[in-house]
């Protein structure tokens, strides 16, 4: 007898570890890049300290970046080259970002290309820059030459939630600067990286006697 659901593909289940860099791969990672790749070292940092997806950050526009407040609204993402909307409403959100970036940008602004969609980050003749290229001729090289583990590009977003975790920061804020679609979300993807929170938890359960 014919079974209609053989034909149906079964979805491949990733099983990729989630890594994220040190506060010292970190600085090694962006001294590599501000050294020998000046033109990437923006990017780079922008993807460290504000836990924007690839599209995204490829999508940024100059006016989506508040100097004034420190703050990037996200707007956009780039895809296959072409300018769409973010992958969820919680994706569309306002994030407060280090001065340090907004410094780099800054500079970097000065010295942009002009390009017709006024994005952020482009290639020399202001096309929007191709993903694929984007962490084989720049982001594995830096990996390497800083004597760093090779992560994936997105893996940097995991790095941007292990800082906020650090700082002790609360959990809904967490998910708004990472546009989660919930607080669920947010929790069961980086509850693990919160070891203290438990043994405090242990703690104060042991105190309810």
């Amino acid at each position: 007898m014919y079974n209609p659901v053989s034909r149906v593909k079964k979805l491949k289940v990733s099983n990729i570890e989630m890594q994220f860099l040190s506060e010292d791969e970190i600085q090694r990672v962006l001294v590599i890049a501000e050294q020998e790749y000046p033109d990437f070292y923006p990017l780079l940092i922008t993807a460290i300290y504000s836990g924007m997806r690839r599209g995204e950050i490829l999508g940024l526009t100059w006016d989506c970046i508040d100097f004034t407040k420190s703050t990037i609204s996200v707007k956009h993402s780039m895809y296959k080259g072409k300018l769409t909307t973010p992958k969820t409403k919680n994706s569309i959100r306002e994030i407060q970002v280090p001065s340090k970036l907004m410094q780099v940008l800054k500079q970097y602004k000065t010295h942009r290309v002009e390009n017709d969609l006024n994005l952020v980050f482009t290639q020399q003749n202001g096309k929007p820059i191709d993903a694929d290229n984007l962490i084989k001729r720049r982001f594995h090289k830096i990996l390497k030459k800083a004597d760093v583990k090779q992560i994936r590009f997105h893996d940097l977003r995991h790095t941007y939630a292990s800082l906020l975790i650090s700082k002790d920061l609360n959990f809904k804020y967490i998910q708004k600067q990472m546009g989660h679609s919930s607080f669920e979300v947010t929790m069961n993807t980086y509850a693990h990286l919160m070891p203290e929170v438990y043994e405090k938890s242990k703690l104060a359960i042991d105190g309810l006697i």
